[in-house]
């Protein structure tokens, strides 16, 4: 799930009431948005980040690209030509 459970956010502050539960998320610097009913609802991401535990990403920062060798051919109308070695 996205967002934590009532009993997780329960299990995080220690607190039963909303307007406990608020105060103490603002106090373990939890970043939380308040329904209409003033539940908190944690972002489960938001979670893992306050408390330094983010996933980090292990792919690499942009594709490379690999070309083939040529090995100094040229095809010009059909036909290999070769090219002068340097």
């Amino acid at each position: 799930m996205i967002t934590l459970t009532h009993d997780e956010v329960a299990a995080l502050t220690g607190k039963v009431k909303k307007s406990a539960q608020c105060l103490e998320l603002a106090k373990l610097g939890v970043p939380y948005k308040s329904r209409s009913d003033g539940t908190p609802v944690v972002l489960r991401v938001s979670l893992e980040v306050a408390f330094g535990h983010a996933p980090t990403n292990q792919g690499s920062s942009s594709p490379r690209l690999r070309l083939p060798e040529t090995r100094g051919v040229l095809v010009r109308e059909g036909r290999a030509v070769a090219t002068p070695r340097r």
